[in-house]
């Protein structure tokens, strides 16, 4: 008999589990061949406060602008920790404009969004991918609506 390893390339995340210890809450979500399960309900971020995660080498330019259209802007250190902001609702969408993440950090927390109906990709709305490399991402946006997607989109764009 022979034995064949068998690759299967995976490029989006598929299982993210996220704990936060201080507040006794650990979610969870499972994105893969067409199925999702989590556990727990889609945020519906507050519709008065628009409240957008970014990072904090690019914070001063991200408030101005954001600022502008109505958003505000927030900071909190670590890319888990922003990612876990608009997956509870606390936010509505992660503008990270730099490199400045790796696929460790997001991976996880992608398939949580995926999982939920959100997603994260790069300005050209191409999604987040995964490889080997474990190299920095690209700039992006976490997002879980498609109309907050496209409004950072633009306004990304300027």
């Amino acid at each position: 008999k022979q034995w064949y390893q068998r690759r299967v390339a995976i490029t989006a995340g598929i299982l993210g589990v996220m704990t936060y210890p201080f507040i006794k809450c650990q979610v969870w979500g499972l994105c893969y061949d067409g199925r999702s399960l989590n556990n727990l309900p889609k945020p519906s971020p507050d519709k008065k406060r628009h409240v957008v995660m970014s990072t904090r080498s690019d914070f001063d330019g991200t408030v101005k602008v954001f600022g502008e259209l109505g958003y505000s802007v927030s900071a909190p250190s670590g890319a888990g920790n922003k990612l876990g902001h608009v997956i509870r609702g606390l936010a509505v969408a992660y503008y990270c404009p730099l490199a400045s993440t790796f696929q460790w950090d997001t991976c996880g927390p992608h398939a949580i969004l995926r999982s939920l109906g959100g997603d994260i990709v790069t300005f050209d709305k191409t999604p987040l991918s995964y490889d080997h490399s474990m190299g920095p991402n690209p700039a992006f946006i976490a997002y879980m609506t498609e109309a907050h997607l496209d409004s950072i989109l633009k306004i990304a764009k300027g």
